[in-house]
């Protein structure tokens, strides 16, 4: 199903996989980990996904067959007002957003004069962020985590991959537990790749050719599809996220500044894409994502069409497009020069497929489907997190007893009309005639 010819696409974000990096160790009960820096590999890969990006909403020459040009972006032009990129504060999250917009944004769709055009990336530290890496810094979630590998379906799992764990001791030195495979594979995974590109000419050990690879692979995907699913995350690690989008979805309705851009990347994790489709709470066959670590690179995009003719002009801030349809379509591509595939929400219609294509909701009836998973505050993401050591969590633990001293403060002022003269020299009370 296609979108009608009518159909203009007002805003395109995307919710990218940094690409191939260094291997990265991840403790297995905190989430804690180590550096790990883009490889060549992996600028190639996010450029890559940025250039697809650019030929589906941003060439005029590509996006006009596709009938997916995003509106008011002259030409796919950069501009500073439309465009906004979003980073977690990691080494490869950042060069991947930067390599994402070189492909999107060729210098000669920019002003600059420059071989390439300096755009700005936000970043949020990452001991403070619960946007983008809310996964390992949510106590609630990594107790449910670490309940989980106590489990009778765990050690159920464990049991049964036994040949295969104890098949990787001659290659690793010791048998693996369950609960620590995701570094065996980020390993041996990230040594493969080395070895497959030229980059190492040591050869493939057995643990990394067929069919030994191919049940890593399984099992690695197991356990990350399962550590992120709803059951265990809800949406404690994918909520703040989602809102975020729903803000900014409904933003371009009314064309609201700041959060109307037309084009936003967040650059991001694998975690972070499968905790924003578990906050969803969408069917298991709803995306392979559901079922799999997605690929380096890998795109979850989130589009919103409407109706009115792209000629027509923007509302002034504040007030809504009136007399329009609006739609949202999602889309995931597993990596550079893998197919677009529409995700098949649970509010589809009919009218909303017609505006926007396959999969796609009506505005209001996606917000109505997803506004009960929105954290719309850190302050209640602190709260569902029972976290109490993050710097905003910390001021908003606090925020009571300060607004009580300010109050008992302001009393006082009232009762005795005093007030402090702060000079160079010393602070003296001084009381009004």
């Amino acid at each position: 199903m296609t979108a009608q010819c009518h159909a203009t696409l007002e805003l395109a974000m995307t919710i990218h996989r940094h690409g191939a990096r260094t291997v990265l160790y991840k403790n297995a009960t905190t989430l804690a980990e180590g550096g790990a820096l883009l490889t060549t590999q992996g600028e190639n890969q996010t450029f890559g996904v940025g250039q697809g990006f650019r030929n589906r909403y941003l060439n005029p020459t590509t996006c006009q067959v596709t009938q997916t040009c995003v509106n008011g972006l002259a030409g796919g032009r950069y501009d500073g007002t439309n465009v906004r990129s979003i980073s977690s504060g990691f080494d490869r999250t950042l060069a991947s957003a930067a390599g994402w917009l070189q492909g999107a944004f060729p210098a000669n769709a920019t002003d600059t004069p420059l071989p390439a055009k300096t755009i700005p990336i936000f970043s949020i530290p990452i001991a403070d962020d619960f946007l983008i890496r809310a996964y390992d810094n949510c106590p609630l979630f990594l107790a449910t985590m670490n309940q989980w590998f106590q489990s009778a379906e765990f050690a159920a799992k464990e049991n049964a991959s036994q040949p295969l764990l104890t098949s990787l001791q001659s290659s690793l030195g010791s048998v693996p537990k369950l609960n620590n495979f995701w570094n065996v594979f980020d390993d041996l995974n990230t040594q493969r790749d080395a070895i497959l590109t030229g980059q190492s000419s040591v050869p493939l050990t057995s643990a990394m050719q067929e069919p030994t690879w191919s049940q890593v692979v399984d099992l690695a995907n197991w356990l990350e599809a399962n550590r992120y699913r709803r059951s265990l995350t809800g949406n404690l690690l994918g909520g703040t996220l989602l809102n975020e989008i729903l803000v900014r979805l409904q933003a371009r309705r009314i064309n609201s500044q700041p959060e109307a851009e037309r084009i936003i990347e967040y650059s991001a994790h694998y975690p972070t894409q499968l905790s924003f489709l578990s906050a969803l709470n969408l069917p298991a066959n709803a995306t392979l994502f559901n079922t799999k670590i997605p690929t380096y690179a890998a795109q979850i995009l989130i589009e919103l069409h409407s109706n009115r003719p792209p000629a027509i002009s923007e509302s002034p801030p504040g007030l809504p497009l009136s007399g329009y349809s609006w739609a949202v379509r999602m889309l995931t591509q597993d990596g550079v020069d893998t197919p677009y595939v529409p995700i098949s929400l649970p509010c589809a219609g009919s009218t909303a497929e017609q505006l926007a294509g396959e999969g796609a909701c009506s505005l209001d009836d996606f917000l109505a489907f997803a506004q009960p998973n929105a954290i719309s505050t850190q302050g209640k993401w602190c709260q569902v997190c029972a976290n109490v050591v993050m710097k905003g969590c910390v001021a908003i633990q606090f925020q009571p007893a300060v607004d009580a001293l300010a109050t008992y403060a302001i009393s006082l002022n009232k009762t005795s009309n005093a007030y402090y003269n702060i000079t160079p020299v010393a602070a003296r009370t001084t009381t009004c005639p």
